[in-house]
């Protein structure tokens, strides 16, 4: 049934595709079977993309070489630095078996549609790699395993992995913008950590995600999609460290638990359940909340109530950060010692936040009042 949906899919993208194989310079056999057609990008250096390839019967691993001999002309040896638009499109789709994938570390792009509709079990994708095309990986039902994204890329299309059923994500890329429908109906499981350097995740990033049990967005964000994480119903936490509350529609979390806890930065619970997108959950803790929590004999605040001096103490110090009680940062510094002295004696009279990291990337935190 699968494979009858897929095929169906594949005529209506693009009727006779697959017996097509567009201008190309030289083909080089890869693997049992296996026989990749390439076009010269550059003579010096020599460089070479893959730009379609004809599959064994018995179909199974694809493993990209780094260097494609070109024998047709003269021998010569071109890197292998990017794969073209649809080059991989079906691959294996009637094949006995399915198989690997593994894109060299020379390749730096990917282009659109470049493995849609085939029929992967795993990706390895380049160290290397800097763009990730439209829909290059689209409806890959059976690509399962760990994604990693590396943190070289800088660039990825909608749909890139819609509906592949990946197992976790590593998203080591520090990407401005999550595109639309990025991850839809992916199948990771676990925590979904966004790193710092996010600003916006597009509509239906992450939607039907259902067995993601937890997300954390960084400090960066600013804008949510309509339903960027509708339909992800095993979320059993969000943890988000914006002080400002990103725009977010209210679908964006449709069909999830809205009595999860929803760990936000000290200070800003008010904001958060006055701000369309998050009014709706019923659990919005500070940060503080949660880190009461810790154990707390090895962090020390005082004098508490301060009036002028406040001496900060932890093991392992490494950074002390003031807010106020909206969340707004009011001053940070890096600490030498275990110790550190704040000069509260311009501040305004009121409660303020003092959150601690370690060297280690533990945050504690403390509520202090200004004389």
């Amino acid at each position: 049934m699968k494979h009858i949906t897929l095929f169906i899919a594949a005529l209506l993208i693009s009727v006779g595709a697959m017996a097509q194989i567009p201008d190309y310079d030289f083909a080089s056999g890869c693997g049992p079977g296996h026989t990749l057609y390439y076009k010269i990008l550059s003579s010096n250096p020599p460089q070479a993309e893959v730009v379609n390839s004809e599959a064994s019967p018995q179909g199974g691993d694809l493993i990209i070489p780094e260097m494609a001999a070109d024998t047709t002309h003269t021998f010569r040896l071109y890197e292998v630095v990017s794969i073209a638009d649809q080059a991989f499109q079906h691959f294996n789709m009637f094949s006995e078996k399915n198989g690997k994938l593994v894109i060299p570390n020379t390749v730096v792009a990917i282009g659109d549609y470049a493995f849609s509709l085939s029929t992967f079990t795993s990706v390895t994708l380049s160290e290397s790699l800097e763009r990730i095309g439209e829909s290059a990986f689209w409806y890959i039902l059976d690509l399962t395993g760990p994604l990693v994204i590396p943190q070289s890329v800088t660039s990825i299309g909608e749909n890139a992995f819609y509906r592949c059923a990946f197992t976790s994500l590593d998203m080591q890329a520090p990407l401005a913008e999550i595109p639309n429908s990025c991850f839809y109906e992916c199948g990771f499981t676990g925590t979904v950590t966004l790193p710092e350097g996010v600003m916006k995740i597009g509509k239906d990033a992450f939607a039907k995600c259902d067995a993601v049990t937890g997300v954390e967005l960084p400090s960066t964000l600013n804008n949510i999609g309509s339903l960027a994480f509708g339909g992800c119903s095993g979320l059993t936490y969000i943890k988000i460290d914006a002080l400002a509350p990103p725009y977010s529609p209210p679908a964006v979390f449709s069909y999830v638990d809205f009595d999860i806890p929803v760990h936000v930065p000290c200070g800003t619970k008010p904001l958060y359940e006055e701000t369309p997108g998050w009014t709706n959950f019923t659990n919005i803790i500070d940060d503080l909340d949660a880190v009461n929590e810790l154990e707390t004999d090895d962090f020390a605040v005082y004098p508490n109530p301060v009036a002028d001096q406040l001496h900060v103490s932890c093991q392992g110090l490494n950074l002390v950060t003031v807010y106020d009680a909206q969340g707004r940062k009011i001053s940070s510094m890096e600490a030498e010692n275990e110790d550190a002295c704040l000069d509260f004696s311009k501040q305004a009279s009121g409660v303020y936040f003092v959150v601690v990291t370690t060297a280690e990337g533990r945050k504690k935190a403390s509520r202090v009042v200004k004389q």
